[in-house]
């Protein structure tokens, strides 16, 4: 759709602008999950490439004992890889288009659609398929490496390298990792708040730490396995026993199909609870806006340019109650304010001079001395609120501050400010106003004032224009009083929208539902590719212990038996990667929660239910597709050890 629109300049969009946020929200996220996908798919390839590496070791060694070189065995897999890379993905972006028209033409058919309001964009198919053809090819390049360094005398050794142990070198990467994960955690929680670089250190605190654990997986898998066999053996026979050592003996290869498994879950609880905490505070945005019936607003925003007269043609539509207009935002100067009392870390944030505003020596003014207002008629404002003002004051000369920038900046209800205004090429105006109260509910999450309409001070200053009007009306009459609004803006007021909170929060949850079931479906197809990515390692496993298994027969092993030894360490396979996918998981979300001072951890609380459903849905996967495979193990002859 995007491709179609000529670059008209200068065009204001009538509708809603958070419509155009919502669909580069949706960019934003098709783009991350896509690659999300393309790096779980490189994990998936390059599990694939390295088992079958494995597989054919004997057939490399061969290669090489009648003269091949190990360039020559490296161009091999290259070629390979990237036969399978092009093929793959022409098959890919021709199905994508396939399908995508067939969606076209049933969006057209079905939902009134013009077929040439959408169309598809070839050279994006291009780009992509290369770039993921290119990213197969260098994901190759590791086990190609390592089919190079297959020697001549490996053609009689009959034991993988996987079946060795892990290498020293994986472990102090490990330890370097989560020593630089608790710095960089430490350089975010003391150093420069102001900066966003400590946002950028507690970032990568979580992903190195997440990857120090992943790294560290085949070291403890053999001690805790081994301190868990009796109680396995108690439970699932002696066949666990048998289970549990071929895991520990093949724990450096297993490590890779672990991650593919864990990485589900290392990605669904960070991302659900970051959403839930957006859901969250989105929620508490809309009551805070929304407390009258009905909200009628500029879609402009801040550039809005609706006149303070829209209150009394609002005021007139019979079922209106009462019509609170507030304008868009002004700034003023704090003059002589004792910051002592305000809160540390918000004044850190607030320190940075400001671009626009200086002082009378020409030098910038710090961001926290600047404070953003709204004008309102404060008397009606406070009689729908029921509000307590003092009676010593008049209504014209008082402030009201906002929950949040009373706790930041340090003053409660009846406290006296001082402010400059700022005007350009002229005097600046000095005014005193005392806060007459604290807001609770309107704006609380904002550091803003409310000063009267009528102030005093502020009589021979330009009248800002009106973002928004409250208003407060008969529920029997809601529907009249919607067709005249309709009406106002049809006719004086085009720039317009309104709403109510009841119907905000529907089309939040509506949102957000959306973007849920896109994270779902692609949880579903990274769980694919790691539960995928294990039944290539666990018949890689299996094609190594066919000796083993076709004795355990000749010894009288039943089908059950065989069967109960290949779901017990399918199962062990599940379980560990949901265990190291849980903690990664909450040790990621832990990490970014200390950017919002914690609130982001709590919003996993609100979604343990949703983890859980994900812990049990991956376990029952791993079991079924270890049925599968016990099933074809089981069938083998007896006859096969003759044949080794």
């Amino acid at each position: 759709m995007k491709d179609n629109l000529d670059p008209i300049p200068d065009v204001d969009i009538v509708g809603n602008p958070e419509e155009g946020d919502k669909l580069n929200s949706f960019l934003v996220i098709g783009y991350a999950l896509g690659i999300m996908v393309v790096f779980a798919s490189g994990f998936m390839i390059l599990s694939s490439f390295y088992i079958t590496v494995q597989q054919r070791k004997k057939e490399l060694a061969l290669l090489r004992m009648i003269g091949g070189s190990p360039g020559q065995l490296k161009l091999m897999v290259c070629i390979e890889a990237l036969t399978i890379a092009i093929i793959g993905s022409f098959l890919g972006s021709l199905m994508g288009v396939l399908l995508t028209k067939i969606t076209i033409n049933w969006m057209a058919r079905y939902l009134a659609i013009p077929l040439f309001s959408v169309s598809i964009s070839y050279e994006y198919v291009a780009v992509t398929a290369i770039s993921i053809a290119l990213f197969v090819f260098l994901t190759a390049l590791i086990p190609a490496y390592k089919a190079s360094r297959v020697l001549p005398m490996e053609f009689l050794n009959e034991v993988f390298d996987a079946n060795l142990r892990p290498r020293k070198t994986q472990k102090w990467i490990a330890v370097g990792l989560l020593m630089t994960s608790l710095l960089c955690a430490g350089i975010g929680r003391w150093g420069d708040q102001e900066s966003s670089l400590h946002v950028l250190f507690y970032v990568v605190g979580g992903l190195m730490i997440s990857s120090s654990l992943y790294m560290l997986t085949p070291f403890w898998i053999s001690p805790v396995l081994r301190i868990l066999s009796p109680l396995l053996e108690r439970i699932a026979g002696i066949e666990s026993k048998i289970a549990v050592q071929n895991l520990i003996f093949q724990r450096a290869q297993s490590t890779l199909a672990v991650i593919i498994i864990g990485l589900s879950m290392t990605l669904t609880i960070p991302i659900v609870t970051i959403y839930t905490w957006i859901e969250d505070n989105m929620v508490q945005q809309i009551e805070s806006n929304y407390i009258s019936d009905i909200l009628v607003s500029s879609n402009k925003n801040m550039r809005s340019t609706v006149p303070l007269e829209i209150q009394e043609d609002l005021q007139r539509i019979p079922g209106v109650k009462t019509a609170i207009a507030t304008s868009v935002n002004q700034t003023l100067i704090l003059d002589n304010y004792d910051f002592s009392k305000s809160n540390r870390r918000w004044l850190n944030l607030k320190s940075s001079p400001s671009p626009t505003y200086t002082d009378e020596h020409n030098k910038p003014i710090p961001e926290r001395e600047l404070a953003n207002y709204k004008l309102v008629h404060i008397h009606s404002l406070v009689k729908e609120l029921n509000l307590q003002l003092p009676q010593e004051i008049e209504s014209k000369n008082v402030v009201m501050i906002t929950a949040h920038y009373s706790e930041m900046l340090g003053v409660r209800k009846g406290d006296t400010l001082e402010f400059i205004i700022p005007q350009i090429k002229k005097d600046p105006i000095r005014m005193k106003v005392t806060i007459a109260a604290v807001l609770n509910q309107l704006y609380a999450n904002e550091d803003s004032l409310l000063l009267d309409w009528n102030n005093p001070t502020l009589t021979g200053l330009d009248q800002p224009n009106v973002r928004s009007v409250m208003l407060y009306v008969d529920p029997n009459q809601k529907t009249l009083v919607d067709q005249h609004i309709k009406m106002l803006q049809m006719n004086k007021y085009g720039e317009i929208n309104w709403s109510d909170r009841s119907t905000q929060l529907q089309e939040l949850s509506k949102q957000m539902s959306q973007r849920i079931l896109i994270l779902g479906a692609t949880f579903m197809l990274l769980l694919m590719m790691g539960l995928s990515g294990m039944a290539n390692h666990l018949s890689a496993i299996l094609l190594t212990k066919r000796r083993e298994m076709s004795i355990l027969r000749m010894i009288s092993a039943t089908h059950g038996q065989i069967r109960k030894i290949v779901i017990v360490q399918c199962g062990l396979f599940g379980i560990i990667g949901i265990v190291i996918g849980v903690i990664t998981g909450w040790l990621i979300t832990f990490y970014f929660s200390q950017i919002d001072n914690g609130h982001i951890y709590n919003a996993i609380r609100e979604q343990l239910y949703i983890v859980i459903c994900v812990v049990v849905f991956t376990f029952i996967l791993s079991l079924l597709l270890g049925s599968k495979e016990a099933r074809m193990v089981s069938e083998s002859k007896k006859s096969n050890i003759q044949m080794d």
